[in-house]
Order: structure tokens, then sequence, then C-alpha cells
């Protein structure tokens, strides 16, 4: 916002600077419309907080559904951590236990116990793979996001300077010719 404010402050004082150069070659005096430039700058600081205005909680709750949502997982992977060390201490409870047994009983709670450690390794590595496509696929959301901003505000900067090119190069004769011109032409049409 304060980069946006500094950039229109700029290209106030340069088009207000403008007529300046007119004036050293001997065209004319110019006269600056302070009255147009200032409703101007009130009308776009308006438009530009009533528009903040409005779009603030959308975006603010956005976000904090965002929050909410990693929160969400982070809190889900921690019970899943907890769970499998829980699970894995009483295989090792287990494991204790039949190690006073017989060498068969020992063998098949091994295989049980291994079984179970690689079901949960796996669980965790799929959970963690989901968090993190989440993250890049919000970061890649948010890139275009800004992408599509950075766009639009160079759409309307070009626009912008198109418009005062076109200014500066149609000027007093040219423009009367082409008035006439289009007064001849809407003659034609009409008759």
């Amino acid at each position: 916002m304060k980069k946006s404010v500094g950039a229109l402050s700029l290209l106030i004082f340069i088009v207000a600077l403008q007529p300046l150069p007119l004036q050293a070659a001997g065209y004319g005096e110019v006269e600056i419309p302070w009255k147009i430039i200032i409703a101007q700058v009130i009308n776009l600081t308006i438009f530009l907080s009533v528009v903040t205005f409005l779009v603030r909680k959308k975006v603010a709750s956005y976000f904090k559904e965002r929050y909410q949502n990693y929160y969400d997982l982070v809190n889900r992977a921690e019970k899943a951590r907890e769970e499998a060390e829980k699970i894995r201490s009483e295989i090792q409870t287990r494991l204790q236990k039949l190690e006073t047994t017989a060498d068969e009983s020992v063998e098949r709670a091994r295989e049980e116990a291994q079984a179970m450690s690689a079901k949960l390794e796996q669980e965790a590595k799929d959970l963690e793979q989901r968090l993190k496509s989440e993250a890049l696929k919000t970061a890649d959301i948010e890139v275009e996001k800004a992408k599509d901003k950075l766009r639009q505000e160079l759409l309307e900067l070009s626009l912008k300077s198109a418009e005062e090119a076109l200014a500066k190069t149609v000027g007093g004769p040219e423009q009367k010719r082409l008035q006439e011109e289009f007064v001849t032409k809407i003659q034609v049409v009409n008759s």
C-alpha cells in the first residue's frame, strides 16, 4: 500500500512538471489543473480505502482458515506420532514378555513389530508428503495471485503511459486536422 502511494505521488509530480519544458521552449504558458488533480487524488484515496475496507475481512478470514487447516494437520501428525510411540512401547513390552517364552514366539513377535513399524513409518511418510504437497500448492496459489496483481498493475501503467504519449504526440495542428477530418466523415455519413 505504501509503495502504491509513493508511486502515485511520483506520478502526480511528473505530470505536474510536464508543462515546464513546453514553457521553456516558447510554447506558451500552460496552467496546471490543480483542482482536477486534487479531486482525482481524493477519489483514488476514497476508492482504495473502500476496497481495503471491503476486502480486509475476507483476506484475514482466508489466512485464518489456512492457518487453522495447517494447525489441524500438525496436530493430527503429532497425535499419530504419539500413537505410534505408544504402540511401539506396547510392542517392546510384549517383546520383553515373549523373550522369556520359546524362540518361536519371539520370532513371531519380532515379525509383527517390524510389520507394524514399517506400516507406521509409511503412514508417517504419507502424512509428511501430504503436508508438503499442501504447502507447495498454497505457495503456488499465492505466487499466481501475486503474478496476476503485477500483470494488472503493469497493464494500468502501460495504459497511462500510452495515454500520455498520445497526448504528447497529437498536438495543436495535428489535432485540428484530425477533428476536421472527423467532422467531414460524420457529415458524409449523415448525408
